[in-house]
């Protein structure tokens, strides 16, 4: 999975040496590429914000499913995104959260 930062992480002085950072352009271009996920990915649809497992590919669009289970949804090829670890284990711990409250369990 993919994790690149436009700007830097310092305050003040010059970057970090040997990290080279993103372009405005760079950051634009690499944010609208669609990618072409397999069954089993961990993709966010960029049009809800959700974080989803694709399921399947049928008539041009993806059917994923909510981490943790639930109704399936369909995305465009084109507002899928790749997650990082951070925004899968947050997703993880949602839905972890969901079910426990669902059982009614605080």
């Amino acid at each position: 999975m993919l994790c690149r930062f436009a700007a830097p992480f310092y305050r003040g002085g010059s970057p970090v040496a040997g990290i080279r950072h993103l372009s405005k352009e760079e950051v634009t271009v690499s944010a609208k590429a669609s990618i072409q996920p397999s069954r089993g990915d961990y993709v966010r649809d960029a049009k809800t914000g959700l974080v989803g497992i694709v399921m399947d590919l049928m008539a041009g669009q993806y059917w994923l499913r909510p981490v943790g289970g639930g109704q399936e949804w369909a995305a465009r090829p084109a507002d899928l995104r790749e997650i990082t670890q951070a925004e899968l284990l947050s997703a993880r711990v949602a839905a972890a959260n969901r079910q426990r409250q669902a059982c009614g369990r605080a």
